[in-house]
């Protein structure tokens, strides 16, 4: 399991380099869970990211 926890504001692109970084993870730990909580929000909002290893696609849903 991986996790990565906001506190403060961040840049788009910075938020957008740890997406692509628990991507490549993703890659290499194909069985693990990974999170990005983010404490700068306050409602509960839940979003899955999808990971096709096969053709390298990454998205948000």
């Amino acid at each position: 399991m991986f996790a990565v926890f906001k506190f403060n504001e961040i840049l788009k692109n910075i938020e957008d380099c740890i997406f692509e970084k628990l991507t490549k993870d993703a890659q290499i730990f194909k069985n693990a869970k990974f999170y990005f909580v983010d404490f700068t929000i306050d409602e509960n909002k839940f979003e899955k990211w999808i990971v096709d290893n096969e053709d390298s696609s990454f998205s948000l849903v």
